[in-house]
């Protein structure tokens, strides 16, 4: 399961970027406001994972934030 991960999250999230609206997002940027893509990961294990520079370069220059979230494991 782990490797069919590895490969099927960066091109869903290539996938959804291309469904942008840019001049949408970058209008709400532009005027002060935030759009931020949140990845959330729980693992009770060590957890990798890679976003490549085509997906950075997108996220970058439609000006929206990223944020992880990573809990799970021990209490």
């Amino acid at each position: 399961m782990v490797g069919n991960l590895f490969i099927a999250a960066p091109l869903t999230l290539k996938r959804w970027l291309r469904q942008f609206d840019k001049k949408y997002i970058s209008k709400i940027v532009g005027s002060g406001g935030v759009c931020t893509f949140l990845l959330g990961i729980f693992s009770e294990e060590n957890v990798m994972f890679e976003l490549d520079v085509e997906v950075i370069n997108q996220l970058a220059e439609y000006g929206i934030r990223i944020v992880f979230d990573f809990y799970g494991g021990e209490d």
